[in-house]
């Protein structure tokens, strides 16, 4: 999603047999980035600021959508 200039990523695997696995996405040499992953019955998601490796970062996806913002 783009938004005033700013990218949000949105990674799932979107099926439904509980498989999980690792993405590495590519943040055009971003040196941070905030992870925002779902909160199962909570109001707000859960944050994470992450370094990222020469502006990529690996991240464990699952069928929980997780949203990727450089910073």
């Amino acid at each position: 999603y783009v938004l005033g200039g700013k990218k949000m990523y949105v990674l799932a695997i979107p099926d439904e047999k509980n498989r999980t696995g690792s993405y590495e996405l590519n943040l055009n040499g971003a040196k941070t980035a905030t992870i925002y992953t779902l909160q199962p019955g909570g109001d707000a998601m859960v944050t994470r600021k992450v370094e990222t490796s020469g502006g990529k970062l690996k991240v464990n996806v699952t069928e929980t959508p997780v949203f990727v913002q450089a910073d």
